[in-house]
């Protein structure tokens, strides 16, 4: 055994270019494995936050026929009394906190041109817990308890060249379907990361977009944000019994194609991932059948010195063993070193021209991956698994072959 092992560690280093290109196919083919798995996870996580901070909570208090109408957003359908619900339902066990919204569109007048926007009424304290809005702020401050203030994307307050300080005034619809019009003072200026919000959303407090649409008391949502986002099923059914028959709370799962977007996109991307691995398996595959192909003459010289197949196998899989564990192990670990770096820095989709894509999926322009040890494990043992098996296959192969004939090929 000893003897097997010392010529297959001679042969590694006997043949150098076969050696780099073995192990280079196999290093590859890990270190993409982790860039690539680690991006997926960074994509989908990303999604979700989004989609809960600013779309559904974790459950969703409102009114039916609002749900009904929502794309138009039917400020005239919504939750009365809110201070009551939230008071009531923060008892429930598996609740952490509510939160009131209220969503709107508004007109900007602007010089000459008319802005449509979104403005959404917040109680700024208790977003700070969930949302990181307030992360974004460059310059101003963020929401206090001035009614008089409003949060603005940075992209937005480019495009007009205002500063914090400068008033707009907002054009919106009431509860009566009347217009109304408030004044606010641009009190900070924002980058949440996310081209349609830096362009067209404002942030108010809660009282500010009450007063705007005259929802006195009132809000078009209730978020709940849980302790764990798992409970949202049990969550949800223990607030609907004890909730008015106008209203109604939802998972995040059930309201509207978010949660359907999420699966859809995550059964297209473990396809991608699915052919990765095979293309992955392939790259390694090929090298390692070529490198014991061409030793045919060898293995017939090796057969012919009396080396019976159990023996020529042994010396393959210490090779490719060896190769794998090498080409496995720098895969594995330059892999996880970069997408740590990108997990810091992340990948701006927006400047390489994927942005507005990005958005209509709630994903951020930058991107950041999100390795793990689970991650990094599988990419090495994959690496690994593949080059041994499929060295024993041509090896066992080889190690029939009569060793005359093996030894006239060319």
């Amino acid at each position: 055994m000893k003897f097997i092992i010392k010529l297959g560690f001679k042969n590694i280093f006997r043949n150098r270019r076969r050696t780099v290109l073995t192990i280079s196919a196999i290093f590859f083919a890990t270190m993409l494995i982790v860039l690539f798995k680690s991006l997926i996870s960074g994509m989908f996580d990303n999604m979700i936050k989004n989609v809960i901070m600013f779309e559904t909570g974790h459950v969703k208090i409102s009114n039916r026929k609002y749900i009904e109408k929502e794309k138009l957003m039917p400020l005239e359908y919504y939750v009365d009394s809110a201070k009551t619900y939230i008071e009531r339902f923060e008892k429930i066990k598996e609740v952490d906190y509510l939160t009131p919204r209220i969503k709107t569109p508004v007109i900007l007048n602007i010089g000459d041109k008319n802005y449509n926007a979104l403005v959404f009424g917040i109680d700024p304290e208790k977003e700070r817990r969930f949302n990181t809005l307030h992360e974004g702020i460059i310059k101003g401050e963020y929401l206090g308890n001035d009614n008089d203030k409003i949060l603005v994307g940075y992209k937005f307050a480019e495009e007009f060249d205002l500063k914090v300080g400068d008033r707009i005034t907002l054009l919106g619809r009431t509860v009566y379907n009347s217009i109304s019009l408030e004044s606010f003072e641009i009190g900070g200026i924002f980058s949440y990361g996310m081209t349609t919000l830096d362009k067209k959303a404002f942030f108010v407090t809660i009282d500010a977009a009450q007063k705007l649409t005259q929802m006195d008391g009132g809000v078009t949502e209730i978020f709940v944000m849980l302790h764990n986002i798992e409970d949202d099923g049990i969550a949800a059914k223990k607030i609907n019994e004890k909730l008015p028959e106008q209203y109604i709370a939802r998972s995040w799962k059930k309201q509207g194609n978010y949660y359907n977007l999420v699966r859809i996109a995550t059964s297209i991307y473990n396809v991608m991932y699915l052919f990765f691995l095979v293309l992955a398996a392939f790259v390694i595959i090929n090298t390692i059948m070529i490198s014991v192909y061409e030793r045919e003459r060898e293995i017939g010289a090796l057969t012919a010195l009396g080396m019976t197949r159990k023996e020529v196998l042994g010396l393959f899989i210490v090779e490719a063993g060896t190769l794998s564990l090498i080409g496995s192990f720098l895969g594995a670990a330059i892999g996880a070193i970069i997408a740590y770096i990108f997990s810091q820095f992340g990948i701006n989709t927006y400047k390489l021209g994927g942005g507005e894509v990005a958005s209509q999926f709630n994903m951020s322009d930058t991107i950041y991956l999100n390795p793990s040890v689970g991650i990094v494990i599988f990419a090495f043992v994959f690496g690994a698994l593949v080059t041994i098996l499929f060295a024993i296959l041509p090896a066992l192969k080889a190690a029939k072959i009569d060793p005359i004939k093996a030894l006239r090929s060319v």
